[in-house]
């Protein structure tokens, strides 16, 4: 596992052992892939998609069009952000009423249904995990729950190499280079 630059110095992804690329280009290229939106439709639409408000369209192609659409609009906002390094007014906190003072506070930043979960360090932000969230509650639906599992493997990451800030986190960084 290894923590990546995405858009130095205020957003960074965790790269999972196994994973063909880090959390946040998981996300994008999947977001941006027909196929896996043809797929996702497919397995989810009489459970999630079908009676669900936040689609507006329900169609495959309607419903792909509006991923894409929303994936672009969601990268261009985040590069934007990044650049007038405010990238952490972009993600407000996971679950009300948690406690705010939280060492390694967990965040979501969202566009539209499209998500992205991480923990903040001060002004940095670190990506764990994505979905397009389908369900109101992350626990109501097995791909959001499993980013909650992410969080906590980044959460922990990060404890076990007592990185507690931004300061121990590009101490880290500078490592491991």
């Amino acid at each position: 596992m290894k923590i990546v630059d995405i858009f130095a110095p205020y957003l960074f992804a965790f790269w999972f052992d196994g994973k063909p690329n880090d959390e946040y280009n998981l996300a994008m290229n999947n977001w941006l892939d027909t196929e896996y939106l043809k797929e996702f439709h497919e397995k989810y639409y009489d459970g999630f998609i079908r009676n669900n408000d936040f689609f507006p369209q329900k169609d495959l192609l309607g419903f792909s069009s509006f991923i894409i659409r929303n994936a672009n609009v969601f990268d261009n906002k985040l590069v934007t952000a990044a650049d007038d390094g405010n990238i952490s007014e972009h993600f407000e906190i996971l679950s009300k009423g948690k406690d705010l003072y939280e060492i390694l506070p967990k965040r979501k930043s969202k566009q539209q249904i499209l998500r992205f979960y991480g923990i903040q360090l001060e002004s940095v932000i670190i990506i764990a995990g994505s979905a397009i969230k389908v369900t109101h509650e992350m626990r109501d639906h097995p791909l959001t729950d499993k980013q909650l599992l992410k969080i906590n493997a980044l959460q922990d990451f990060l404890r076990d190499n007592s990185i507690t800030d931004e300061e121990t986190f590009f101490d880290y960084l500078s490592e491991q280079d």
